[in-house]
């Protein structure tokens, strides 16, 4: 195994990918809508808590920040894909990960869990791609490859 972080730890590290706060706007609705239901006169209380059960996960969702990556020359988010792998096909998915052929590790996936998971950073036009190659180790994952930034 080589002694690199793992993709999730160091993917803003650089100047190309920054993280940004998600603008919460299903929770300012929420928010909106469970203050509305309290005001309402006459309703009764299972309502009344209903309505405050709504206001209060508006008011939690608006204060724990929820972040993105972003790839900063073109503006669009990174979206995480995570693929599972035959612990048997090792060797395999790591030289095709050097060679750069992350498509055929994809095409290798299955749809269980695994002890080795290959984890893809993209955009939705796939102008930055970065992936790595990571193996479970008993309590945590760990590195098997280096990032490999394929465009």
């Amino acid at each position: 195994m080589n002694d690199t972080s793992l993709i999730d730890d160091v993917i803003v590290d650089n100047d190309v990918v920054v993280k940004k706060r998600k603008i919460p706007f299903v929770f300012f609705v929420l928010l909106i809508i469970g203050i509305t239901v309290m005001l309402i006169p006459g309703l009764a209380f299972g309502l009344d808590m209903c309505g405050f059960l709504v206001a209060l996960t508006g008011v939690i969702g608006l204060l724990i920040p929820q972040k993105k990556c972003v790839y900063v020359p073109t503006g669009e988010q990174l979206k995480k894909h995570e693929y599972w792998l035959d612990p048997n096909d090792k060797a395999q998915a790591c030289a095709n990960m050097e060679k750069g052929e992350v498509d055929k590790v994809i095409a290798r996936a299955k749809d269980s869990n695994s002890s080795l998971k290959l984890i893809v950073y993209t955009t939705k036009t796939k102008s930055c791609t970065m992936a790595q190659i990571q193996s479970f180790v008993p309590y945590q994952f760990v590195a098997v490859t280096n990032i490999i930034r394929l465009s």
